[in-house]
């Protein structure tokens, strides 16, 4: 496996801010590139900022948004197609999942970027690491 410091990702610096802000990227680096631990130091210097102080957990809006609007369309989609709405039931079964979910903070996915209360009741709408 390759060393992260060495990788271009790395020596671009473009990536700095993503690494540092948030614990899912630098885990995702550490599947990838050879790194001491998963909050590995910066051979930069730079900091690790406090997940609760980041927004950076999140997708970017642009991202968000965009698959708000793609899963709005699907929604629409599903309705003019007669499919039934999802029921109480299943709209609870599926928070209760979220709720038990590591990547659940603050009624989000830190995945996704959704509030899961809206997300849960969409027709079309799945677990981005499938679980529902």
């Amino acid at each position: 496996m390759a060393i992260f410091f060495d990788s271009e990702v790395c020596k671009s610096q473009r990536h700095c801010d993503l690494c540092r802000g948030s614990h899912l990227y630098r885990k995702s680096i550490s599947n990838k590139f050879e790194v001491p631990e998963v909050d590995f130091e910066c051979p930069l210097g730079k900091l690790i900022e406090s997940e609760s102080d980041s927004e950076r957990d999140f997708p970017d809006y642009k991202t968000m948004a965009r698959s708000l609007g793609n899963s709005l369309v699907e929604e629409a989609n599903k309705v003019m197609k007669g499919v039934p709405a999802v029921s109480s039931d299943k709209v609870c079964e599926r928070l209760e999942v979220c709720r038990k979910c590591p990547n659940f903070k603050g009624g989000r996915c830190r995945l996704c970027g959704c509030n899961m209360r809206f997300k849960a009741r969409l027709r079309s709408s799945k677990c981005p690491i499938g679980r529902w």
